[in-house]
């Protein structure tokens, strides 16, 4: 009995550890007693007839019984499908290869501009214990586009977009928008195709973890912006897009790795409609800005516009240690454009050799916010910040020496420090300045300080941008007396 026990055993083992390569076709042609409910249906993962093993059917499908060993391949060998792939139960799969086959030959599929595979995954949770893998493109002409997507989970430990081998003529790409996509180690992007914007991946909504970095491998291509890594807040693949609000989550100190420009690009702000969200969650992160060639848009190059092109939708900073903004080391002139909403929840440090020139916020706007949280400590350095908007500060700032522009409101209820030698205006047409501590402002640079009693001075361009106006802090910047001239920078 015993003997028996452990012959039982080890064959469940032995099947839960053997790696099997299934091949979706999509094909759902059962039939009879033994297909009642979902079996019959041609898109349903859990359908053994939508999958062949070695090119013939089979009667399991990936992940089956607990397996974990099943290697999975969408479009790299057999002929084209039209069904695609379904999941919506948890299953447990060793890796992921979307290849080259179109899902119908010279077709795309309605609505989009996708010639790929579309894996679904809904209500469930698909783990990929190794790598989800777009392979590249061998065809001789033609695009392939591969989508996940769904309301469940994938996660993966290395997400690879090409090889690391020769180079090919024909494009190939593959989508995220999947809920939630975690990636326990890197995003790899390898330059296979000759040819500008040849490859690459793209994030067009759900919310993305990558835990480590998203790295680059150059394979002798030498076309401008031959792959990249975007971020995607309007769908490019539909015949109308679609607004999107991504978000990408960054874990690791040094989240992007050396980027072989002008062959190659991160941009995480990529076509526009929705809201895209940068999380920066690593220990003593680096905020990427144009400080870094091939950050932002511009596909490679220096981009001659860096200096108004937009770097964040969103930008969040919650970390450990000290953010440091642009980096350690001085590179090309480093801007962080953020067009809406900026949230400090940990500390970040301006004061770097790359003095970075700071803007929250589209000119001529002032709906953008900075919120700097009670747990953060910022340090100002040499470069101008720029807010056209609102600053709310809850924890510690530390101005530096350069200019600080406020268009609309401030409010501190905890810690700000001006800097003596630096230039602080609120230059919008309606403001409302509060301090609500105890031990705020008397005065800020240029000003003489208020007599005791009198209403806290500070310098603010009201009605016209040329007059000063006398005010207290918790009034509406709105025209009133001025003060002594004494008290006019």
């Amino acid at each position: 009995m015993k003997i028996i026990l452990l012959s039982i055993c080890a064959l469940f083992i032995n099947k839960l550890a053997f790696a099997t390569t299934f091949d979706w076709t999509g094909a759902g042609t059962c039939s009879g007693f033994l297909c009642s409910g979902g079996y019959i249906n041609g898109t349903l993962w859990s359908n053994p007839d939508n999958w062949t093993v070695g090119g013939a059917t089979t009667t399991s499908y990936p992940g089956q019984g607990g397996s974990t060993a099943d290697i999975v391949r969408f479009g790299v060998t057999g002929s084209t499908y039209t069904n695609q792939p379904v999941l919506s139960a948890n299953v447990t799969v060793a890796s992921i290869t979307f290849g080259r086959i179109q899902y119908v030959s010279g077709g795309v599929l309605a609505g989009t501009s996708l010639t790929g595979t579309i894996l679904t995954v809904n209500s469930a949770t698909l783990t990929v214990t190794g790598d989800i893998t777009q392979d590249v493109n061998t065809n001789a002409s033609g695009t392939i586009f591969n989508d996940i997507r769904g309301t469940g989970t994938i996660s993966c430990t290395n997400i690879q977009i090409g090889t690391n081998s020769a180079t090919y003529g024909s494009f190939s790409f593959l989508f995220s928008e999947v809920n939630t996509l975690t990636v326990s180690n890197n995003v790899n992007i390898h330059l296979n195709v000759k040819q500008q914007n040849g490859s690459g991946f793209r994030l067009e909504g759900g919310t993305m973890t990558i835990n480590n970095q998203i790295t680059f491998t150059n394979h002798s291509v030498t076309n401008q912006n031959g792959a990249y890594f975007t971020v995607n807040a309007l769908t490019s693949y539909k015949t109308t897009n679609t607004v999107v609000n991504p978000t990408l989550i960054l874990n690791a100190t040094n989240a992007i790795g050396t980027i072989p420009v002008p062959y190659a690009s991160c941009n995480f702000y990529g076509d526009h409609g929705g809201k895209a969200t940068v999380n920066y969650k690593g220990a003593n992160p680096v905020i990427y800005t144009t400080s870094v060639q091939g950050f932002g848009s511009g596909g490679g190059p220096v981009n001659p516009n860096a200096a108004t092109d937009r770097t964040y939708d969103n930008l969040i900073i919650q970390g450990s240690g000290t953010a440091v903004i642009g980096g350690t080391t001085a590179g090309q002139t480093s801007y962080l454009n953020i067009d809406s909403t900026f949230t400090t929840n940990s500390n970040v440090s301006f004061s770097n050799a790359t003095n970075t020139a700071t803007k929250v916020g589209v000119a001529g706007s002032t709906a953008a916010t900075w919120t700097n949280n009670s747990a953060a400590t910022i340090t100002g350095g040499t470069g101008s910040i720029d807010i056209n908007g609102t600053l709310s500060n809850a924890g510690t700032m530390n101005m530096g020496t350069g200019a600080l522009n406020i268009a609309r409101n401030y409010t501190n209820t905890g810690t700000f420090t001006p800097n003596a030698s630096a230039l602080i205006s609120f230059d919008g047409t309606t403001q409302t300045l509060t301090d609500a501590t105890a031990t705020r402002l008397t005065s800020l640079p240029g000003l003489a300080p208020a007599p005791p009693g009198a209403p806290r001075p500070c310098r603010c361009s009201c009605a016209s941008p040329a007059t000063r106006r006398y005010r207290s802090w918790s009034e509406p910047c709105t025209a009133r007396s001025s003060p002594p001239a004494s008290a006019h920078p």
